[in-house]
């Protein structure tokens, strides 16, 4: 796993540092043989870069690690804000059965859910009231 956060990390730039890594062992390697490592950049970022890479011995992958990384640079961009709120007065009393319901079986899934229906402020009937 550390050799192929070393390979992911010589396709980042100099800012950025490991932030997670999952990896998945698909056989055991050879000693005698070396191994290879390919790096796939899927997402290159401001602020994140992610980076898949496949450890190999001839033809046969060892395993594969996603990688991301981060920029700990001070972040100076535009921020996400959330506008509108949310607000409802509607509480769940039991669950329904509705489409998500579908494939339940005794053997699961076991959580259930219930969707409501999205009520902002300053929605009047079906319409947006706006005093602009």
């Amino acid at each position: 796993m550390s050799e192929c956060a070393a390979a992911a990390y010589n396709t980042v730039p100099k800012d950025f540092v490991l932030d997670s890594l999952q990896a998945h062992f698909l056989g055991g390697p050879d000693p005698k043989r070396p191994m290879r490592f390919s790096v796939t950049r899927p997402s290159n970022g401001r602020r994140f870069a992610v980076r898949i890479v496949h450890a190999k011995q001839g033809d046969r992958t060892l395993l594969t690690a996603t990688i991301q990384f981060v920029n700990e640079a001070v972040w100076t961009g535009p921020a996400m804000t959330h506008s509108i709120s949310r607000q409802t007065s509607q509480t769940i009393s039991e669950i329904t059965l509705d489409d998500l319901e579908i494939g339940r079986h005794k053997l699961g899934p076991f959580m259930k859910s219930q969707r409501l229906p999205l009520v902002y402020k300053g929605w009047v009937g079906s319409q947006l009231f706006c005093s602009c």
